[in-house]
């Protein structure tokens, strides 16, 4: 093989070996957040620990089925409502979507703005509604 191809190969490798890679979370009382799959988070939220459930939906699908009591606020208006938020600052905040993409991204917004209770829900409303638990 050719020198450029062994390096185009490496990087290859080394890109697909990264994208694999599991990402690291700070836990919640060094200003980060954690993922919880949905059976963890229905645990935690059943015992009452979560102050707040923000789900970062669009108003749509948040109209089609919620877990009872999230606040809606669509990831697209997020920073632009953080002061809405500011309350539950130092709170355990539970954020979830349809699959857990959008909330991945709102979990990493929260904890750069300094919330120190993020909770990602992964598998999201759709994981939630296919393990059973009510919606509103």
């Amino acid at each position: 093989m050719s020198r450029t191809i062994l390096i185009a190969l490496g990087l290859a490798l080394g890109t697909a070996s990264a994208c694999a890679m599991p990402i690291a979370h700070v836990d919640e009382q060094s200003g980060g957040f954690r993922r919880v799959d949905v059976e963890t988070f229905a645990k935690e939220f059943d015992a009452g620990a979560f102050k707040l459930v923000v789900d970062v939906r669009t108003a749509e699908e948040y109209a089609g089925g919620h877990v009872p009591g999230a606040v809606n606020i669509p990831i697209d208006q997020l920073k632009g409502r953080l002061a809405e938020l500011e309350p539950h600052r130092a709170d355990k905040i539970g954020v979830i979507c349809q699959s857990g993409r959008r909330s991945l991204a709102a979990s990493m917004t929260l904890a750069e703005a300094g919330f120190t209770g993020v909770v990602d829900v992964e598998g999201g409303t759709g994981a939630w509604i296919s393990a059973g638990h009510k919606v509103e």
